[in-house]
């Protein structure tokens, strides 16, 4: 004679939304003892033996926690397990741009993470074209909003940005689910460093063609801007 022992198998397991896992209930006990598996969950036994039982649970939606019970000689022992359910996120997207951003001025970038989960384990990166800019867990929250500020540059004019979310689940036994944004065009541009400067002759005969040449330092990008040029009220 011994005092029971409650076992559960296995002792955590991370399965995706929907899925199925199969559960080991077993005891030890030197008398007939009542045993099983207490969950809200939708269970059936599929194996059996005089102290063990597999039962196999189904449409698994959530995370939860298991329990095998057995009660031997009156005296009741539980055994518990984590079972985790993942999910990758619906969609990730990265909210409009405006429409011309100045060079060198914080930009404020939003990804928008739709689902997904366990969101210990998620996280969004910050694309410039196919360069990795920053990456930041995802929090709580439908959707769930994650931001990143950058500083854009000259090169940066007519560069796409996007979001990827990661799902690394590798610690897990699986492996990095991964999937990108649309990408979003971006524009930056620099005003000119002076006021713009007008060379023309002073003297010219009436009913002449003669050129004029207007500059504008610093100005970027030049092939966007419109110059017009002014003759008295014309």
């Amino acid at each position: 004679p011994g005092g029971a022992r409650t076992s559960i198998h296995p002792s955590k397991a991370i399965i995706p939304r929907g899925g199925s896992l199969r559960v080991n209930c077993s005891i030890s006990c030197d008398q007939k003892a009542t045993f099983g598996l207490e969950t809200e969950l939708t269970k059936k036994v599929v194996s059996h033996g005089n102290n063990w039982k597999v039962f196999e649970l189904s449409d698994v939606q959530e995370d939860i926690n298991l329990l095998c019970y057995s009660n031997c000689r009156n005296e009741q022992t539980v055994a518990s397990m984590n079972l985790t359910v993942y999910w990758i996120p619906e969609r990730v997207v990265l909210a409009p741009l405006p429409l011309w951003q100045p060079v060198g001025e914080d930009l404020n970038l939003s990804c928008l993470v739709y689902g997904g989960a366990p969101r210990d384990h998620l996280s969004v990166v910050l694309l410039r074209g196919e360069e990795e800019l920053g990456q930041q867990p995802v929090g709580k929250g439908e959707p769930a909003e994650v931001m990143f500020t950058v500083q854009p540059r000259r090169e940066d004019h007519g560069t796409n940005f996007s979001c990827r979310w990661e799902l690394d689940l590798r610690s897990q036994g699986l492996e990095l689910f991964q999937n990108t944004s649309v990408p979003r065009r971006l524009q930056t541009y620099v005003l000119p460093s002076t006021d713009p400067h007008l060379e023309a002759p002073r003297i010219v005969e009436v009913g002449s063609r003669w050129p004029v040449k207007c500059t504008l330092d610093g100005l970027f990008p030049a092939s966007d801007a419109e110059v017009h040029l002014v003759l008295g009220d014309q």
